[in-house]
C-alpha cells in the first residue's frame, strides 16, 4: 500500500523526497535494480539531496559484496552533504554488513585535530 502512495506521489508532486521514499519503499522489498532506477532519477533532479545518496547506499549494501565500493562512495557523498547525519550513517541496520570493514569503518575515523 505505500508503494502506491509512493507512485502518486513521484507523480503528482515529483520531487528528491518522493524518489527517495519510493527507492527506499522498494528496497525494503527487495526490488534492487527498481530501487536503484528510482533512486538515480531522483539524482537527476538534485544531485545534492544527502537523502538519495543514502538511500542509494543502503540498496547498494543490500545488493551484495560486488556493489560494497558503489555504495561506500553513496555513503561518502551523503555525508559530506549532510556531515549532522553521520550518526544514521554509522549505525544504519542495512550496514551492518560493513560493521567490520576497515574502509567503512575509516569513513566515520574521527580526524585528530593538529
Amino acid at each position: 500500500m505505500a508503494l502506491q502512495y509512493a507512485d502518486i506521489a513521484v507523480k503528482v508532486h515529483p520531487s528528491p523526497k518522493s524518489y527517495a521514499l519510493k527507492g527506499i519503499l522498494l528496497n525494503n522489498q527487495q526490488q534492487r535494480e527498481a530501487s536503484l532506477e528510482v533512486l538515480k532519477a531522483g539524482l537527476a533532479m538534485d544531485a545534492e539531496y544527502y537523502y538519495l545518496h543514502y538511500a542509494l547506499a543502503c540498496t547498494y549494501a543490500k545488493m551484495g559484496k560486488h556493489t560494497k565500493k558503489e555504495a561506500l562512495a553513496a555513503i561518502r557523498k551523503s555525508l559530506e552533504l549532510n556531515p549532522g547525519y553521520r550518526n544514521n550513517l554509522r549505525y544504519e541496520s542495512d550496514f551492518l554488513v560493513f560493521e567490520k570493514d576497515k574502509e567503512f569503518l575509516e569513513i566515520f575515523a574521527r580526524k585528530k585535530k593538529s
